[in-house]
């Protein structure tokens, strides 16, 4: 699965490329669209009361896919070791775009990471405002 990656106010455009072709002219009015407004204060109080639950379950799933990697290594142990290694730089990457930066700005970009990776949970997101969910799956609905 690709992440949307929002770095240094611009948009990574491999997951957005198809808005390119379709009307959406720049990086830049991706990243508008996306993060075009604050989130509700409501749904910022529950963001910030979920964070750490949903850290914890994103970290519990990368242990789970070590855990595999691990008991199904052969007598390459190096090959495997590597194996790991690239594992935990691409987790630890996409636990950098879900958790690191929270603020208001992000908070939507954020949200739509954690319900696309499975972390937000169906009733935490029924419990968003409407507009927050309508941006939400929007975001989601990008890559399909």
């Amino acid at each position: 699965m690709e992440i949307a990656v929002l770095s240094e106010g611009r948009a990574r455009l491999h997951l957005f490329r198809p808005l390119l072709t379709g009307g959406v002219s720049s990086p830049n009015e991706i990243v508008g669209i996306i993060m075009s407004h604050d989130i509700p204060e409501r749904d910022w109080k529950k963001l910030r009361s979920l964070k750490d639950a949903a850290l914890n379950i994103a970290c519990e799933r990368i242990f789970q896919n070590i855990t595999k990697l691990i008991e199904s290594r052969g007598a390459e142990s190096h090959k495997y070791y590597l194996k790991l290694w690239k594992v935990l730089q691409e987790k630890d990457k996409e636990i950098s775009l879900m958790f690191d930066d929270l603020k208001r700005s992000t908070a939507i970009f954020k949200l739509a990471m954690w319900k696309k990776n499975g972390i937000l949970s169906g009733e935490d997101f029924e419990e968003l405002t409407e507009e927050t969910k309508k941006r939400i799956e929007s975001i989601c609905n990008i890559e399909r």
